[in-house]
This record gives C-alpha cells, sequence and structure tokens, in this order.
C-alpha cells in the first residue's frame, strides 16, 4: 500500500497510509518520535501526534485530517503524552460544536437568545446598586443550553462579537427606556470578549449605542478578562485608553486567576476590578484571608471600585465587609435572572426608597 506525506501548516505535518492494527500506526509515531528525539536542536522539542482512522475504503482526506488535529490538539504540550487517537467523545464534543455553529444564526434571528443580569449588591445594605448583564440560549428544542456548552465555540469562529454587540444593544435599550420612564439607573457592566482583541470596529459599536440610545456610558461598564489583552495587549490597551477617554468605566473580571495579573493592573486602564470567586472559597484557610485582605487594601490603595464574585454565605460576607470591601456579587444575594425580573427587583427598591 502507498503511503502520502505532506505539509499542512506551520509546524503541523500530514500523513495518510493503510494499516492492519492499530499498534503499526502507534509504531509510526514512536518511530518519528525517536528520531527527534534524538535530533540535536538546540532548544527542547515536543512534538504531539494525533490519529484518526476511517473504516471506509475511499475516506475523506480532508475531514480524516481534521479529525488527527482534534485528537493532536487534545494532548498538545503535554509531556507524557505524545499521541491521541480521534475517539467517540471527541466525536460527539465535535457535533456538538457544529450542531452549535449551525443554530446560532437562527437563535439570534428568533430571539433565542435571552438577556440575563446578575445583580451587583452592596453588602451594608442588600441594596442592589448594578448588575452584569449575561447570554442565556433558550432552544426550542433543547431547552436551555449552558453558557459553558456555546461560549468557546463562539470564540473559536469569531461568532461572539456578534452576540456580544446583541447583548451590549439589549442592554442600552433597557438603560434608555429607564432613562425615558425618568426612573433610577444602575450600572450594567458587558462583557468584551478577548476575541474583541481583533475587533476593528469595537469602538464604533459601542459609541454608536450610546449615541441610538442616549445613555450616559459610565452606566455600562465594560468587562474583560486578562485574556482580553494577552491576544493583543497593544491593540486592546489603545482601545480601552480611548473608550475610557470617553467616560467608559472599565473593569478587569477574574482578577487573580491569570499569570501576569499584577502586570495588567500596573499597565492597564483599569477602574474597577472583580476578585474572582476562588478566593473566597476557603476562608477556612488562614493564608486565603491574609491573601484577600492584602489585596482589598491594595486595591483600594490604587484607587480601585472592588467587587468579589461568588459570596454564598453570611460568613464570607462579614469577612469581607471587615475588610473593607462593600459590594459583591453571589448567590447569597441573587443569582443571575432575566432582566424583567431584574426590573422588577430594581422597580421594587427604588419604590421602597421612595416611600421611605
Amino acid at each position: 500500500p502507498y503511503t502520502y506525506a505532506c505539509h499542512v501548516r506551520a509546524d503541523v505535518f500530514c500523513m495518510c497510509t493503510a494499516y492492519g492494527e492499530k499498534q503499526e500506526l502507534v509504531d509510526i509515531v514512536l518511530s518519528i518520535k525517536k528520531k527527534i528525539d534524538e535530533f540535536p536542536f538546540v532548544y527542547k522539542v515536543l512534538p504531539s501526534f494525533g490519529i484518526s482512522i476511517s473504516a471506509e475504503r475511499e475516506p475523506s482526506i480532508s475531514y480524516l485530517k481534521d479529525c488527527a488535529v482534534i485528537a493532536m490538539n487534545s494532548i498538545k504540550g503535554k509531556v507524557f503524552a505524545s499521541y491521541a487517537f480521534f475517539d467517540d467523545e471527541m466525536r460527539r464534543h465535535q457535533l456538538r460544536e457544529r450542531q452549535v455553529e449551525n443554530d446560532i444564526v437562527s437563535a439570534l434571528q428568533e430571539g433565542e437568545l435571552e438577556l440575563y443580569i446578575q445583580p451587583k449588591v452592596d453588602m451594608h445594605s442588600g441594596r442592589i446598586v448594578g448588575g452584569e448583564a449575561l447570554v442565556r440560549w433558550n432552544h426550542p428544542q433543547k431547552g436551555m443550553i449552558s453558557p459553558g456548552e456555546f461560549i468557546p465555540v463562539l470564540e473559536k469562529n469569531g461568532f461572539i462579537i456578534n452576540v456580544d454587540a446583541y447583548i451590549w444593544e439589549r442592554v442600552f435599550s433597557y438603560l434608555g427606556s429607564l432613562q425615558q420612564k425618568k426612573r433610577h439607573l444602575v450600572p450594567i457592566s458587558v462583557n468584551v470578549s478577548r476575541v474583541h482583541a481583533y475587533d476593528t470596529g469595537l469602538c464604533d459599536t459601542l459609541l454608536g449605542l450610546k449615541e441610538k440610545y442616549q445613555v450616559p456610558v459610565g452606566y455600562v461598564p465594560l468587562e474583560l478578562t486578562e485574556g482580553a489583552f494577552l491576544e493583543d495587549e497593544e491593540g486592546m490597551y489603545v482601545r480601552m485608553k480611548f473608550l475610557k477617554s470617553k467616560g467608559f468605566v472599565i473593569s478587569m473580571d477574574d482578577f487573580g486567576t491569570g499569570y501576569s495579573t499584577m502586570n495588567m493592573l500596573k499597565n492597564q486602564p483599569m477602574d474597577e476590578i472583580k476578585i474572582d470567586r476562588g478566593f473566597i472559597t476557603d476562608m477556612d484557610n488562614p493564608k486565603c484571608r491574609i491573601i484577600v485582605r492584602h489585596t482589598i487594601d491594595m486595591l483600594k490603595d490604587l484607587n480601585t471600585k472592588v467587587i468579589v464574585e461568588g459570596v454564598e454565605t453570611k460568613e464570607q460576607r462579614e469577612f469581607l465587609l471587615k475588610c473593607g470591601c462593600d459590594f459583591a456579587q453571589g448567590f447569597l444575594f441573587y443569582k443571575p435572572v432575566p432582566v424583567e425580573e431584574f426590573d422588577r427587583l430594581l422597580y421594587s427598591q427604588d419604590k421602597s426608597c421612595h416611600f421611605c
């Protein structure tokens, strides 16, 4: 039987061959790896191999290659795993991704994507002082689809930019309606995906929504994770600095989970920091309490607003208040709710305050 080999791109190569037993394919992989390991490179090379098998006599080479790449990526960079076979779980994952990609356009058109808001509260009084805009997918057949299932797919294919813009418009529209009714506005932050590092229309989109709905942009904070800057730090920094000059508030989400958080804090134009929930899940650990207390002190010294995510117990609330932290999100107070329910909560609070 013939064996074909080719260069796909960059450091990716492909080989197609007939075989009798799967072990023959493993032997080929190990033989190639041995040659690479023995070659006197001046730096460490960790080859990864993905293997895809077809039962068909004349398979689609392109499809086999794609499957092998998926298998390869599953172990890329792992020191103790040099090869992986494309298996049923990878196949199911691939099918789920394709289903998301196929359904997301109609989901936007048919209004299946819904705006949810998780309130941010003043821990002293329990009053709602803001919210974070979140997206939920209410599929007509599958019901609610977890964001963890579709957001990574949309980030991979770039369609998250369309979904973000849809949610941003819903937020501006809602705040605009509150303003028209002369109701009290609270800031509702929106997430800016790392994919927006390559979105040259980011600033125009946000400023266009400001003009369309006549909402003061200080009421729409922009939440970014460290990953948004790591994609294109200089480009994202320039955009955030420009938007900040136009009145937008810049917030760093998941503070403390990245590799270079302190550099981000030093270099980027942050107005607000959201401390990740991972810091308060182990309050019985004395080291954890020390880290949280000093982190809050440091951020306050930097004149940065501090919000803690994931507050779920009264003990966590009391500890954070003792540390001088006033604001939080978490199930102790509210879960994410549809925008209509958030509106009722806000209206009830405003009515009660007016009555007092």
